[in-house]
């Protein structure tokens, strides 16, 4: 089935057994559960001091225990750090676009996660997601990357397909250099990775 979320985006849900291999712009729901309630995100408050709780990600995905999560969508929730997230092993994708997130650290652990939308945070690296061998699909448009060497681990990542540095005018200070699109092109060189901003 398809969808289209408030930025006009097509989304499929592939029913229970899985995700879609075509990664929309920001996440693929796993099931109809997860799309109700991704669709109502703006009914839950705001995490408490910036910081995403056990408490908060069980009430927004109704699972209690946190390895059996598998998909977050917390856009626009206040979150400045990425919290506990490391304790759910098992995502496959997270959202948490328009927030205040600088550091990536605690993503370390996140080995199965597969599409990633941190657009419009206040990212100035990107150490640590060299650590996601499943990551697929990457959303980083609308933060502070300002150095070319910055996006160069991304070429560690060997499962990316898609980047989104840029989305029309939202991109990062990076995209402004001249030397930015031949050089990014060389940091993928061994990759086939769809990317959007050069």
């Amino acid at each position: 089935t398809q969808s289209t979320g408030s930025s006009g985006t097509k989304r499929r849900s592939t029913g229970s057994s899985g995700i879609n291999a075509e990664y929309g712009d920001y996440y693929i729901t796993n099931n109809l559960r997860d799309m109700s309630r991704a669709s109502q995100v703006e009914d839950y408050q705001m995490v408490e001091d910036g910081y995403l709780s056990e408490q908060f990600v069980k009430r927004l995905t109704g699972d209690f225990d946190l390895s059996c999560v598998i998909h977050i969508h917390a856009k626009n929730t206040g979150i400045e750090n990425l919290g506990c997230v490391y304790m759910c092993e098992n995502l496959v994708s997270l959202d948490v676009g328009y927030n205040r997130v600088q550091d990536l650290s605690p993503l370390f652990k996140l080995q199965s996660l597969q599409i990633l939308d941190l657009s419009n945070n206040k990212l100035l690296s990107l150490k640590g997601l060299e650590h996601m061998p499943s990551l697929a699909s990457l959303n980083i448009c609308g933060n502070e990357l300002s150095n070319l060497e910055s996006l160069k681990l991304l070429d560690t990542i060997p499962n990316l397909r898609k980047l989104i540095l840029r989305d029309g005018n939202i991109g990062n200070p990076v995209c402004h250099l001249d030397s930015y699109p031949g050089k990014l092109k060389a940091f993928f060189r061994t990759l086939s990775c769809s990317i959007s901003g050069i």
